[in-house]
């Protein structure tokens, strides 16, 4: 803990998740998992896209081909 910044300064915020995490829960329309909160899952017309976010690296697959395609780009 930094002391000086703690006491002089009031308390330090945690830090913010990625924009990533935002960025799908509003500009992409996913759901955020209630458990894990790097999970997002995004449903449209009875196909379902799932991803995954860890650091870096974003993991996703799908139901359908052309959902999965279409995120990828």
């Amino acid at each position: 803990m930094n002391v000086k910044s703690a006491f002089l300064n009031g308390f330090i915020k945690e830090e913010e998740s990625p924009s990533w995490y935002a960025r799908l829960k509003s500009f992409l329309r996913f759901v955020m998992g209630s458990v894990d909160k790097t999970l997002f899952l995004l449903s449209r017309g009875g196909d379902t896209l799932i991803v995954q976010i860890y650091v870096d690296d974003i993991i996703f697959c799908g139901s359908s081909h052309a959902l999965v395609s279409s995120f990828a780009e």
